[in-house]
């Protein structure tokens, strides 16, 4: 740190988060959330990371996104 080589790497998923002046936000039951078109745009954006998401939405409001992620079980 404060200029000296980095001895270690680091492997996974990171966020960077970019904060923003407005953004729009749902009352749902009480809470503050994003409006569901938007987070299903940002995970059609980003589907290879999102698409167990978009199943689940999918599943909860009935959208008929077509989204399948699980794997069917076979051999029964």
């Amino acid at each position: 740190m404060n200029g000296e080589p980095v001895r270690r790497t680091l492997f996974g998923t990171f966020y960077v988060l970019y904060p923003e002046d407005k953004f729009r936000a749902d009352e749902v039951e009480g809470f503050k959330a994003i409006p569901l078109d938007e987070t299903i745009e940002f995970c059609r954006r980003n589907i290879y990371s999102y698409e167990p998401a978009l199943e689940m939405l999918d599943e909860m409001y009935g959208l008929g996104l077509g989204a399948k992620y699980r794997e069917v079980e076979t051999n029964l």
